[in-house]
């Protein structure tokens, strides 16, 4: 553990200011995530209305992602990092600010726009600034792992907040979504100062030569992407209503329940290195996978609830140690120059899985099929352990095979 404290300390300065940027970044986002739709109620609008904001902004992301990661390199990486910031920082006060309905639309297509170049765009540039390959899926692991802890703390600083500064206009919120909407000005800052390094092409040049469809390397990843997405989404986003339904609990209780996930997933996330490091990467992930599936198959079963609470905390420790063991290298065997287009498949692969599997997942629920729901993910853990040593690992392999250094952590 002394050496991975060590290797954060060597983070060269843009590095660390870059995952400061991120933090005050994600906390304005949590922050958002807990009162958007309390604020919006406030405003007099129904349920149905937040539905069709959240649907509106959905749609946007969706439809605009692989665009963005298309064309963010050949415009600029760091001018459209910066620029989606902005639209972010417009998106918040917007919806803060003017409790018009149609305003309300604008601010949202404004965030969710500006959240879809962020997406795209920042993990390259963070991974950019690091100095190696090793050091890129270290900082990885760290900025993906800081920014969960960060909507985390957002989420429970805008409960605070609205507490501590209730609004005497509109509604309470409005003092803590303006708030946030100064912490992420605070990131834009910090971006916009960051020295961002000039892209590396394959040929040399300064303009990126990539059509609308990624490499065959970067499709095995969506693939895994997909796959891995399909894992979360028959299960962990229905564990509120596992708790109330099968167990009958009230909504304080599952409050606290669900709100430690977030931190599970933090310290999952932050602890891939060292786990890596100790058990290798292709022992590490079987392992990881053949716990998973144990656990899932356990909880078909919905014991007791004090042995289904604790299973459910394993897995929400366990799901991200196995994504983030083969994404935290993914973008590293990845050229330079494709990586926004990376970031940006990969994530409509995965919105598209959430999107199948909360579908199904909540149909199997409300026909009271909920164990279902456990044996699916457990099989789709069993199909991921497959593509992984089928597929991912030969990329792995050719990458070590030029860089005799990157098999440090990885054991056939």
């Amino acid at each position: 553990m002394n050496k991975y404290i060590k290797q954060i300390s060597a983070f060269r300065p843009a590095l660390k200011w870059a995952i400061t940027a991120e933090i005050f970044y994600q906390v304005g986002i949590g922050i958002l995530t807990l009162l958007f739709n309390l604020h919006i109620l406030q405003l007099g609008y129904d349920p149905s209305t937040i539905g069709s904001l959240l649907a509106a902004g959905f749609a946007v992301t969706a439809i605009m992602l692989i665009p963005i990661g298309r064309y963010a390199d050949v415009i600029g990486r760091r001018l459209t990092f910066i620029l989606g910031t902005i639209m972010v920082t417009a998106g918040m006060a917007i919806i803060g600010y003017f409790p018009q309905l149609a305003m309300l639309y604008v601010g949202e297509i404004l965030y969710s726009l500006g959240s879809a170049v962020v997406l795209s765009t920042g993990l390259p540039i963070v991974l950019s600034l690091s100095q190696s390959k090793e050091e890129e899926t270290f900082a990885y692991s760290i900025v993906t792992s800081m920014a969960i802890f960060a909507v985390g703390v957002g989420s429970i600083l805008g409960g605070f907040l609205a507490d501590w500064i209730p609004g005497n206009g509109s509604t309470l919120y409005r003092p803590a979504l303006l708030i946030g909407t100064v912490l992420i000005v605070i990131a834009l800052v910090i971006r916009y100062l960051l020295p961002v390094p000039p892209l590396k092409t394959e040929g040399g040049g300064q303009k990126p030569a990539i059509g609308w469809w990624p490499s065959k390397e970067v499709m095995k990843f969506i693939g895994y992407a997909g796959l891995v997405g399909l894992g979360f989404a028959f299960t962990i986003p229905f564990y509120n209503l596992m708790l109330e339904l099968e167990y009958g609990l009230e909504s304080r209780t599952i409050g606290i329940i669900i709100g430690s996930v977030q931190f599970v997933q933090f310290l999952g996330m932050f602890l891939v290195p060292y786990l890596e490091r100790k058990l290798g990467r292709n022992t590490g992930f079987a392992l990881f996978i053949f716990g998973g599936v144990t656990v899932n198959v356990v909880m078909g079963f919905l014991p007791n609830i004090w042995l289904f609470v604790a299973l459910l905390f394993v897995y929400t420790f366990v799901y991200p140690v196995i994504v983030a063991l083969v994404e935290r290298h993914a973008l590293s065997v990845t050229r330079d120059e494709e990586r926004s287009q990376h970031v940006a498949y990969r994530s409509v692969f995965r919105f598209l899985a959430f999107l199948i599997g909360g579908k199904l997942g909540g149909v199997m629920i409300g026909a009271q099929w909920t164990s279902l729901n456990f044996y699916l993910t457990s099989i789709i853990l069993l199909i991921i352990l497959a593509y992984y040593f089928g597929v991912i690992r030969s990329v792995f392999a050719d990458r070590e095979k030029q860089q005799p250094d990157a098999s440090a952590t990885a054991n056939a």
